[in-house]
């Protein structure tokens, strides 16, 4: 035997809109500032977009300036003061002529980069080597001795 009244009775839910219910019904009278906060959105993301290409869309290539005896090298995304030496260096040795093994090309990047210092560069931002300072540069790569080979060689493997 069951007692009829020792049972709880369920609740009783009135049917309302949910979450769905209430947003179409408050966007059915804000639909003016909805368009217009999507606009501001779409045009702020396309901005951003816009300007970080344009950064990264520099041309970077070595500008050779005979005149002055100067070599302009533009910074690009991810360059270091090392890479610029390594890029002004190549359009010297290109220029000239001159061929030289992978550690005597190391220590004039070693050298380059030491004269200038190390320094967090920007995409376009522009270091002048002298081409003097090349030109001593590979002057003392030839007379290096067996130990600075050695040294240098470390870190080409």
């Amino acid at each position: 035997m069951t007692d009829d009244n020792n049972l709880l009775k369920s609740p009783v839910f009135t049917p309302r809109p949910g979450w769905g219910g209430k947003l179409q019904n408050w966007s059915t009278g804000h639909r003016r500032e909805l368009i217009m906060g999507a606009f501001v959105v779409v045009i702020v993301l396309g901005a951003v977009f816009f300007l970080r290409s344009e950064g990264e869309s520099i041309q970077a290539t070595p500008s050779p300036t005979p005149a002055t005896g100067q070599i302009t090298v533009t910074a690009q995304p991810r360059d270091s003061v090392t890479s610029l030496a390594r890029k002004a260096l190549n359009v010297y040795l290109e220029r000239n002529a001159i061929e030289l093994n992978a550690v005597q090309k190391l220590y004039i990047e070693t050298e380059l980069k030491n004269s200038v210092g190390e320094t967090r560069l920007s995409v376009g931002q522009s270091i002048i080597f002298s081409e003097a300072a090349i030109q001593r540069a590979i002057s003392k790569s030839r007379l290096l001795n067996d130990f600075q080979i050695k040294y240098f060689s470390r870190f080409l493997q």
